[in-house]
């Protein structure tokens, strides 16, 4: 498996890119998440784009709920996050290296660096909150979003 923690990984040979991800299948920013997939479609995206972890599980229909307005505001968005779900279920490695005690369990992933945002579920507007600053913070210190 080539999973390991945040920092562990050299990306830097990764180009940046000029534009937002394209939108899969009509206009969704959201991807699913396997421990075989998590090294590019998490970890080397989060090198061009906000990538935001969601850790759900299926035995927690709160959680799995919670993808659905996690989805909403993530493609509110425009492109400038993509939201990444992990069934933790299937994929306890990826639980396991984020340290998550319980779910649902939100981080964002900037240039391969998690950024801890909320466990739990918080409402519409809190979200919105937490995925604005996030995109600012990147915007600003890192130059990954080009808005």
């Amino acid at each position: 498996m080539n999973f390991s923690r945040p920092g562990a990984i050299d990306l830097s040979a990764l180009k940046q890119p000029t534009a937002r991800p394209a939108a899969p299948g009509g206009g969704s920013y959201v991807v699913d998440i396997t421990e075989q997939t998590f090294q590019s479609a998490a970890l080397e995206a989060s090198m061009q784009h906000v990538v935001v972890l969601s850790l759900w599980s299926p035995r927690s229909p709160q959680s799995a709920d919670f993808n659905v307005l996690l989805a909403k505001v993530a493609n509110s968005f425009d492109g400038q996050i993509v939201l990444a779900q992990v069934d933790v279920d299937s994929n306890a490695a990826i639980a396991q290296a984020l340290d998550a005690k319980a779910v649902p369990l939100v981080v964002g992933l900037v240039k391969g660096q998690p950024v801890p945002l909320f466990q739990g579920t918080v409402d519409e507007a809190e979200v919105m909150r937490f995925f604005s600053e996030l995109v600012t913070v990147a915007a600003q210190n890192l130059s990954l979003i080009h808005i």
